[in-house]
């Protein structure tokens, strides 16, 4: 990202884990895990990172969940 005048102000990565070196319910999915990310601030030298644990469960992500009435929002 570039501050208003153009200069490099920060930088965003994410780390990516393969499934099978994940969570034992990943595993075998074959779908790639966002695990863990970091943003470096270069102007103010400061870093923040961050490691979570995503699961790849058709389960938790039923299709009823992506109808338009749960995509409108609410409170």
């Amino acid at each position: 990202m570039y501050d208003r005048k153009g200069e490099l102000w920060k930088t965003f990565t994410i780390g990516k884990s393969h499934p099978d070196h994940h969570l034992p319910v990943n595993k075998g999915t074959g779908i790639a895990i966002d695990d863990s990310f970091s943003v470096v601030d270069v102007q103010a030298k400061h870093c923040t990172t961050g490691q979570f644990k995503g699961q790849v469960d058709p389960k938790l992500n039923p299709p009823s969940l992506f109808q338009v009435q749960n995509l409108r929002g609410g409170d």
